[in-house]
């Protein structure tokens, strides 16, 4: 998703005789549904047609063989450029640059395109949440902090969803200030120590830090370069913990000089494990840590990992076997099958796991390493009621307390709560 604000940027600036085209081909089996796209686009706000190539077919005839690849067609239908892997914006301008210089007055020709569906998000969907991304607990305080991802904002609310607290202006941008006039652009992951919030802004690929008492939004980290996309966040111990989505590592950061270093992964997409510095992560996208045990969900193997800070320092996988791997089996060990999990928790010796593909959320007993459902009949839609007779659409975050499970439910735009004593599911209703 790194080359949306790069083509965004393109439409912008050149809008006489130039068309982006998106060729959805499907890595995951969710991924190839036609509904499935129409929410991702909708989610990231892409407003150009796109088209589900769910049986690979124009990937085969133009001999793609890497996700993103970018073409550069003329409108007679000639290839001018083919790149595999993110590109920068100035290196696209160069190219479409070339291909415009060989037509006449320097501008590509005019052809009618337009979208056979609607990617505008509908304004009772989002009423309340628009796909929020996550969210995390406090158990002293008895609240909930919400990633209310797509209007880019922090919610603060009561465990009973009385809102207290609204954090951001509902409008992408990046600025620091006062809690009613900072801006984030597509928050995720949230970790909080005492009355501070910490935030994995990811469209800004930046950590910023919330104070909760001065109601005092500042900035601890950010980069310059537009791939890292933290993700997820978890605190033990004066450091934080980053999943760097992006760049396929895991990074820690020290709260107290914001010193911020590469804790695991080589940067290589992959399922390697072993020593920290050489192992291979893919899209680390939920986190959280356990007495000096780090437990991550990397979501292109669809696995369940961990580094052990303590002993042997050196990462493990317990669910997942490789990059195409994937599916929905409940069995021990690497024998389970999971889809594209983006959300992690450790709970009473247990890991919740939003098994996000699969519409489900996953346990996993640590002592014997063995999954098993806990809620969701795998049908991609919001419905209530006993945990196996429940539905889920592409959970994310999830955290812990009071023997309650709280779920961003993304798609479905909703706070979903698993009660572990009584298994229900039951929708939490923002006031």
């Amino acid at each position: 998703m790194h080359i949306l604000p790069q083509l965004r940027k393109l439409q912008e600036k050149y809008s006489d005789g130039f068309h982006i085209i998106g060729i959805h081909s499907a890595k995951f089996l969710a991924e190839s549904f036609t509904n499935n796209v129409i929410q991702a686009t909708q989610r990231y706000r892409i407003n150009y047609p796109v088209i589900n190539d769910n049986n690979h077919e124009i990937w085969k005839y133009y001999g793609i063989k890497a996700w993103p690849t970018t073409l550069i067609i003329d409108a007679e239908g000639s290839t001018h450029s083919y790149i595999e892997g993110e590109i920068s914006f100035e290196e696209l301008e160069q190219k479409i640059l070339e291909v415009s210089s060989h037509f006449p007055d320097n501008k590509l020709i005019e052809r009618q395109i337009s979208n056979t569906y609607d990617t505008k998000i509908s304004e009772h969907a989002c009423e309340n949440l628009c796909f929020p991304g996550n969210i995390t607990s406090d158990s002293i305080s008895q609240r909930l902090f919400i990633a209310d991802s797509n209007n880019n904002r922090i919610l603060v609310t009561s465990l009973e969803g009385k809102i207290t607290d609204q954090i951001g202006m509902k409008r992408s941008g990046f600025l620091d200030g006062d809690i009613n006039e900072a801006l984030f652009n597509n928050p995720q992951g949230i970790a909080n120590h005492k009355n501070v919030l910490f935030v994995a802004d990811t469209g800004n690929h930046a950590i910023r830090k919330i104070d909760l008492k001065t109601k005092q939004v500042s900035t601890m980290w950010y980069s310059k370069n537009s791939q890292t996309s933290p993700w997820d966040l978890a605190y033990e111990d004066g450091i934080l913990y980053i999943a760097m989505a992006g760049v396929h590592q895991i990074w820690d950061m020290n709260i107290l000089d914001n010193n911020i270093l590469a804790l695991a992964g080589s940067g290589n997409e992959g399922l390697l494990d072993g020593d920290p510095k050489t192992a291979c992560l893919a899209q680390p996208s939920g986190l959280d840590v356990n007495r000096g045990h780090i437990y991550f969900v990397d979501s292109e193997t669809s696995s369940v990992r961990s580094l052990n800070l303590n002993g042997d320092q050196k990462v493990h996988t317990l669910i997942g076997t490789g990059l195409f791997e994937y599916g929905d089996l409940d069995a021990i060990g690497t024998e389970a099958k999971l889809q594209h999990p983006m959300g992690i928790e450790i709970y009473k010796g247990n890991i919740y796991v939003a098994d996000t593909y699969n519409n489900k959320i996953k346990v996993l007993s640590l002592d014997k390493v063995e999954v098993s459902t806990l809620a969701g009949d795998g049908k991609p839609r919001l419905l209530d009621g006993l945990n196996s007779h429940s539905s889920f659409y592409e959970p994310s975050g999830l955290t812990a307390i009071n023997n309650k499970i709280y779920i961003a439910d993304t798609n479905n735009h909703a706070i979903r709560i698993i009660d572990l004593d009584i298994g229900e599911v039951e929708t939490l209703e923002l006031i």
